[in-house]
């Protein structure tokens, strides 16, 4: 007979149940998000997930509102795991979960960490910005490529949106809405060029500053253009400002329109 190896004195164990925490932790966040609100009521937990949704409440990374209904503790818990669902499927080539709906500038940031190790990945979102059959899925990805640290990938971005008029809206939208802290309705509007007020022009003049979106900063410059503020004086001091640290040619040919009185989207 053979004798068993001896075995380590500390074995690392995975418990069992951590992965069906995180998976349940997944699913909460994508039916969060898919509802429209930011918490989940109760009553839409299946049985099987019960035991999990326990769990995740003694160890606090889910709460209960004064409703009783389940959320996230904070909007970035939400966001990651929300982020951790979308990118499993664009992983795996599919493009069906990013598809879904808009995401959010902060879901984006994550997802554009993720993506940014991933080759594949990455060439699979720009397959979807240029190709995608939808513009929600356009604008999607495109919002995740453009806050990758990437001068070549922000001019692969700018270009397809100065060239898609329907992700560029949304694109536009969104960035009015975040900027503007004003609702979805009202961004529309701001989008095509309805007024924006003094501190809006302010907000969208700091935004061009913004090193963490790309996109954002080449929106914020079509709105100021919109918006006909492209010659007040803080707009052209924050330009002048934005010049200087700016890497991505086409923002900064956008940039320089701007200044110009020219439309960074049709120069």
């Amino acid at each position: 007979m053979f004798a068993l190896a001896a075995l380590p004195a500390v074995v690392p164990m995975v418990q069992p149940h951590q992965l069906d925490l995180d998976e349940c932790a997944q699913w909460l966040a994508w039916e969060t998000w898919q509802s429209g609100a930011d918490a989940l009521p109760a009553t839409d937990v299946p049985g099987d997930r019960k035991r999990a949704v326990a769990e995740l409440l003694a160890r606090h990374y889910l709460v209960r509102d004064r409703n009783g209904a389940l959320r996230f503790p904070t909007s970035g818990l939400l966001d990651f795991y929300l982020a951790v669902v979308v990118f499993n499927s664009i992983s795996s080539g599919s493009s069906t979960r990013l598809a879904t709906a808009q995401t959010t500038h902060a879901t984006d940031l994550v997802l554009a960490q993720f993506a940014e190790a991933d080759a594949d990945s990455t060439a699979n979102l720009a397959r979807s910005m240029t190709g995608g059959p939808s513009a929600v899925l356009r604008v999607n990805a495109a919002g995740v490529l453009a806050k990758m640290d990437s001068p070549a990938m922000t001019d692969s971005v700018v270009t397809a949106l100065r060239s898609d008029h329907a992700a560029r809206a949304l694109y536009l939208a969104a960035v009015a809405s975040r900027v503007l802290r004003i609702s979805w309705a009202d961004a529309a509007r701001v989008a095509t060029g309805s007024a924006i007020s003094g501190d809006g022009v302010e907000a969208l003049a700091a935004e061009l500053r913004n090193p963490r979106d790309a996109a954002a900063r080449w929106c914020s410059a079509a709105l100021l253009y919109r918006a006909g503020a492209a010659n007040r004086a803080n707009v052209r001091a924050a330009v002048a400002d934005a010049l200087g640290s700016e890497r991505s040619a086409e923002n900064l040919r956008s940039m320089a329109a701007l200044t110009s009185g020219m439309d960074p989207i049709t120069l």
